[in-house]
């Protein structure tokens, strides 16, 4: 004859009604507790640690858009304390560049800093129009 562990965990509990309803108030005292002190929230907030700068520049073709706006751009950005990665996109006509900015820094403020570098270049082509932050 086999011993009751032999054929297993739910042989046992079977055989263990006792068992089997303390683990099924077990689990539904739990999940009911877990269910009142959830955080819950209609729109959570959240951070958004990105500076994202678009710029038009019509008729351009792609090959000028980079040598005119995003190498202006990054080379303005680069160094700028809080900046964590930087890329540019340039398609037809248009530039955008996704400056992403460390956890540890406040995105305002490296943002304004950002606009003021960027504001300050002045050998934007002159059909380009002006870079919107």
């Amino acid at each position: 004859m086999k011993k009751q562990w032999d054929q297993g965990i739910i042989y046992w509990f079977a055989n263990n009604s006792v068992a089997a309803n303390l683990l099924m108030v077990v689990l539904v005292v739990s999940g009911l507790y877990a269910a009142a002190t959830m955080k819950k929230e209609m729109f959570p907030a959240t951070s958004i640690n990105q500076v994202l700068i678009t710029m038009a520049y019509p008729g351009a073709a792609p090959d000028e858009v980079e040598k005119g706006i995003c190498v202006k751009i990054e080379d303005a950005v680069t160094g700028l304390e809080g900046i964590d990665k930087t890329t540019c996109v340039a398609n037809e006509s248009f530039a955008r560049a996704n400056i992403e900015v460390g956890s540890d820094y406040d995105v305002k403020n490296v943002m304004a800093e950002i606009k003021n570098r960027v504001d300050g270049i002045n050998s934007f082509p002159e059909q380009a129009e002006k870079p919107i932050i």
